[in-house]
């Protein structure tokens, strides 16, 4: 009997629920599965069941969510008519019949876009490999399975789907006027956030993190051109674009604006649509600076220094909003052991792997960094150590769970954690504070005997 089995590992951005389980449900209506939280969802054909468990809970500790069909037939059944989510085929020991190949060729010809399929296979000589990508095979894997290299090649297929929207700071005493703007970035896929009081613009930044500043020249009280002015004042806000409007766009309200920090002037008269496009390339600019200036190149996370920057703007934030504010210092165990075992090359593998963990496993509005060497940091705002040591604990249950491939071998590793809190009677009243007393729990985690989670007591401050 035809059998379809879905893995699931759901993660919600405003909690962190973390549902990983195996349904079998012949009866079910398999399209209205198909299409939910397809972002990062594929489909699994595998006539072994537990086999195609086995990669789905692998897959699913890297966020992805895995529907699994015993045969080609019964995936050709159910798939939508413009799937746009990678299919996996899974073969048998005995390697790739005419009869599979004639399957994907016929998945290819049902399919009215051109979906990835991936080939995962004990065999791998080039006369099937050949045969494969004559079927319509995009990419092969060879078994036993490099799950590192299979997360990396999926990763690849969805980065469009992944791109937040664009944050955008609307500023101007106008209601009717800002109100218009604020629509029209709205309409265009954009995060708007309006202020209408001027003097609160430092409280709006670090609420909103906004990509882009929009205001006008001529809001009253305090125009446009001072408050570029007060925010480069500060360090923290040197790279942020800020454009004016004006109704008067002439050369000198050009030079004028420029020489206290803006990026552009435009006339109120300029067309929505040109306005739109223009603000887009800036932020979109703007993202790829950051990601030179901010960015780890090896794992993709936010650096030391942007680290702590962001562990500022985190506690001023909290602070403003009475919340409580977590910081969890994680340290792979025993690294130097796997470097000098497995080689450097390893340790990087390694590294990549806890770093995509704990963004597939973590909110959007947490803050992962590399804080270096082996050493990582999260940053879990409006949570307090209790709700992050349950999250830290089972990504770190999942992290130890991955096998790591070498040339001869597989092995797994694990990281401790140390969590401090900032917000509640007592405890850390700084940034400083905050990473010391996460550091001496971590330092505690190590010395209880490591792959383990620890609470800074109140005294650590």
């Amino acid at each position: 009997m035809n059998q379809q089995h879905t893995y699931a590992v759901a993660l919600g951005d405003s909690d962190y629920t973390a549902d990983c389980s195996f349904v079998e449900d012949p009866g079910a209506q398999p399209s209205t599965i198909l299409i939910e939280n397809s972002a990062r969802l594929v489909y699994l054909v595998n006539s072994n069941a537990l086999l195609a468990k086995d990669i789905a809970l692998k897959l699913g500790a890297y966020g992805y969510r895995v529907i699994a069909f015993d045969s080609m037939a019964h995936l050709a059944e159910h798939l939508p008519a413009v799937p746009i989510n990678p299919i996996l085929v899974d073969v048998a020991s005995h390697g790739v019949d005419e009869w599979t190949l004639s399957e994907i060729g016929r998945i290819r010809e049902l399919c009215q876009s051109r979906i990835p399929m991936l080939l995962l296979s004990a065999h791998a000589n080039m006369e099937l490999r050949l045969k494969a990508a004559h079927a319509g095979i995009d990419a092969f894997f060879i078994k036993p399975l490099d799950i590192q290299a299979l997360v990396d090649y999926l990763d690849t297929l969805c980065p469009a789907q992944e791109q937040a929207p664009y944050r955008l700071l609307l500023i101007g005493n106008d209601r009717q006027r800002s109100g218009t703007y604020a629509d029209a970035f709205h309409a265009a896929g954009m995060e708007v956030s309006m202020l209408l009081k001027p003097l609160d613009m430092f409280g709006a930044l670090g609420d909103s993190r906004p990509e882009l500043v929009m205001m006008d020249v001529e809001t009253s009280g305090c125009g446009g051109v001072d408050l570029t002015a007060l925010i480069r004042q500060s360090k923290t806000f040197l790279e942020l674009p800020i454009v004016l409007l004006s109704s008067q766009a002439s050369q000198q309200a050009w030079r004028d604006a420029i020489r206290c920090g803006a990026d552009d002037l435009f006339p109120r008269s300029m067309a929505i649509g040109e306005l739109i496009q223009a603000v887009s390339l800036r932020i979109e600019r703007y993202r790829a600076l950051q990601t030179l200036i901010m960015r780890d190149g090896l794992t993709g996370l936010y650096n030391h220094a942007a680290l702590r920057e962001q562990a500022e703007r985190e506690l001023t934030r909290s602070m403003r909003r009475g919340e409580q504010l977590t910081l969890a210092m994680i340290d792979l165990d025993d690294f130097k052991r796997i470097n000098d075992t497995y080689g450097h090359p390893v340790g990087d593998q390694v590294l990549r792997a806890a770093a995509r963990l704990l963004q597939r496993r973590l909110r959007n509005a947490d803050v992962v960094g590399r804080y270096g060497g082996e050493e990582f940091a999260v940053l879990l705002p409006a949570t307090d150590t209790k709700a992050a040591a349950g999250v830290l604990d089972e990504i770190r249950a999942a992290f130890q769970a991955i096998r790591h491939k070498t040339d001869k071998s597989e092995f797994s590793a694990t990281f401790s954690v140390g969590l401090a809190q900032f917000g509640g009677q007592s405890g850390p009243a700084s940034v400083a504070q905050l990473f010391v007393a996460a550091d001496q729990a971590l330092y505690r985690a190590k010395h209880a005997g490591r792959n383990r989670v620890e609470i800074a007591s109140a005294d650590c401050a």
